[in-house]
């Protein structure tokens, strides 16, 4: 080898080193780049799930508060056919009750009272009516131990 061709070579080991550096470099910085984008990949990935689940929570949500008012709904419908039930079964023990007494009323008084606001009134009622009839009963004992 010749001082010319060593020379020659040794420019064309440099130029190739220096290519190989640029490439190198060039790749470093793709290299980064695609680890950034791969980040902005992942937290976008992560709002698009959170999102998503976030609309089906709302989704369930909204579902369950429907079944909760359709079971409110059956259950107050419920328990007013089983308070009129009731209520009718009620008026029909009463009505055989009267009609085996004879039908006669209530010598109490002791008819429905439709708004409830009756009752203090009976109360009155009875205790009046408690208090005649021990005062009558006093008064026939008294005159029967007289006999």
């Amino acid at each position: 080898m010749s001082g010319a061709t060593g020379g020659q070579q040794v420019q064309r080991c440099r130029e190739t080193y220096a290519r190989a550096v640029e490439t190198l470099v060039e790749l470093a910085s793709l290299q980064t780049a695609f680890v950034i984008l791969d980040e902005v990949i992942k937290v976008v990935n992560r709002r698009d799930i959170n999102s998503e689940l976030d609309e089906l929570d709302r989704e369930e949500f909204f579902r369950l508060k429907k079944v909760q008012n359709k079971k409110q709904r059956d259950t107050a419908i419920q328990d007013a056919e089983m308070r009129a039930k009731r209520e009718d079964a009620e008026k029909r023990d009463k009505d055989k009750e009267n009609e085996e007494t004879g039908g006669g009323g209530d010598i109490l008084g002791d008819d429905e009272d439709a708004d409830g606001k009756g009752d203090i009134a009976q109360g009155a009622r009875y205790a009046q009516l408690s208090y005649s009839l021990m005062k009558s009963l006093n008064r026939s004992s008294y005159s029967m131990a007289t006999i």
